[in-house]
């Protein structure tokens, strides 16, 4: 985790929670307003290894938050969630 999110690991937060958004402008948007509300941004919003686009901040309360949109993750109406593959050079 801390390779990921350019910080080292803290006591007492051993999880990362995350947020799917509709798109990269989506993203920015959630950093800004985290930023705007105390959030310590740890790796400013960037494309993906996995072929999306990504940050991560900590919240003023110190919990990690990894904001993204994965191109490839959706869910059906009836709740199902799919994964497909993305090729990242894309």
């Amino acid at each position: 985790m801390a390779a990921d999110t350019g910080a080292p690991a803290t006591p007492g937060t051993p999880f990362t929670l995350a947020r799917n958004l509709g798109s990269p402008a989506e993203v920015d948007a959630a950093v800004a307003r985290a930023r705007e509300a105390g959030a310590n941004v740890l790796k400013e919003p960037r494309r993906a290894a996995f072929g999306g686009y990504h940050a991560y901040f900590t919240d003023p309360d110190g919990h990690r938050w990894e904001i993204c949109h994965n191109p490839g993750w959706s869910v059906s109406e009836d709740g199902t969630v799919r994964l497909t593959a993305v090729d990242p050079a894309e």
